[in-house]
Order: structure tokens, then sequence, then C-alpha cells
């Protein structure tokens, strides 16, 4: 069976995506169940959560131990402690595949949150060109409306954000995998082993091109 991209309805469309290299990472989130949640300066854009500072008239971006080295009173809370994981609302983005998961060659973890996400935000991710304007102290709540913008350029990730603000909240626990896509590339050798790691539950899928079109499907294996 070949799912069509343009078919919002189909099961495959109405999670959650995580694009990963087929790594240590990856198979730690299907095997445990469980979603790593990196430090917030570790984020690929180096204007992660840049906001504005009323008074200031400055920018200020992710690196909250600069700041809160620089500029002790600008930060109302510890926020070293901030941890993220980025989702996608879609898995047919060529972009997506070739930026996040190894150039085709990873796979993108279907799945659906738990119901009771204890201690963590969910943002969906506003793309414009206006830096959030905050008052110093910068509370949590301006931290989260920082993370919850980026720029235009980055409306193709289509990215829900799990955040954290508790020191060592490192996983999120008890998520459920509902289909596991590989990408265009992927190897005889990663299919077989993703075949010996899922349960029949899990359904698999591949990466498949649209005749005619730039645009991907995907085909159950």
């Amino acid at each position: 069976m070949t799912l069509s991209a343009n078919i919002e309805s189909m099961s495959i469309t109405s999670q959650l995506f995580k694009f990963r290299p087929l790594d240590l990472y990856a198979i730690d989130c299907l095997v445990r169940r469980r979603l790593f949640l990196a430090p917030w300066i570790k984020l690929n854009d180096a204007n992660e959560a840049q906001m504005f500072i009323r008074g200031k008239g400055v920018n200020y971006h992710m690196n909250p131990s600069r700041i809160q080295e620089t500029f002790p009173g600008l930060m109302s809370f510890d926020a070293t402690t901030v941890q993220i994981c980025s989702l996608s609302r879609e898995w047919w983005s060529n972009l997506l595949w070739s930026h996040y998961a190894d150039g085709h060659k990873g796979i993108a973890i279907g799945i659906a949150l738990p119901v009771d996400l204890v201690g963590i935000e969910q943002l969906i991710v506003k793309y414009d060109d206006e830096l959030p304007a905050l008052d110093a102290p910068v509370e949590r709540i301006g931290v989260l409306e920082a993370l919850r913008h980026k720029s235009s350029e980055w409306e193709y990730e289509r990215e829900t954000r799990l955040v954290s603000f508790e020191a060592g909240h490192s996983f999120i626990e008890g998520i459920e995998i509902i289909d596991v896509i590989a990408g265009l590339r992927s190897s005889r050798d990663d299919l077989a082993l993703l075949k010996q790691l899922l349960p029949e539950t899990v359904r698999l899928w591949r990466i498949c091109r649209k005749p005619g079109s730039y645009m991907l499907n995907a085909e159950d294996i």
C-alpha cells in the first residue's frame, strides 16, 4: 500500500514526527519509547529563542549561561535548565528528510504523546520575522514566547515543541510509536534492523517518489 502526502485523512498524517539518523538516539526512542530533551543552547538555529528586551534596546538569544553571567538580573529564573524536543507535524518534506534524517538515510518516527505531559509545555511554532518584545526580568512565560517564534525561513519544519524547565528532565517517557518511515536512501541492513526492532503493532514504511513530481509518498514494507 502507498500513502500520498496529499491525503490528509490518512492515519499517517495525524501524528507528530521525529526525524533522526538511525543512531543510538533513534534506537533508544524506538526501544525505550521515549523522547530526548536537548538543552536549548544545542539547537541548530543560531538565533534560537532570540528576544528583544524593551528598555535596553538590544536582542538576546539562546545562550542562557552567558546571559546570566553578563546580565544577572535579566532572567527571573535559572534559564540554563530549559530543554526542548522538536517534532514536525508532517513527514513528506524533502527539506526535513535532507536536514534531519541524514540526507534520507535516516527515519521519521511517528508518535502519539502521552495524555498527561507532566512538567512539559507544548508549543506550536509561529514563523515570522519580528522578535518577541519582552520586559526584564524575563519570566518563564517570556522564554516560552521566544521559543514559540522562529524566522519565516524555517516554516517548512511545521514544528511542535516540547519544553521543560526542570533540571535533569532529559526524557519524555511513555510515548506511543505508531509508524516508522525509512528514507529514500535507507540501506537493506537498516531496513532489516528496523524490522527486528519494531513490534508488529508498529507500521514500517519507506519513502518513495511520486511519479512525475518532486513530492514524496510512502509505501509499506
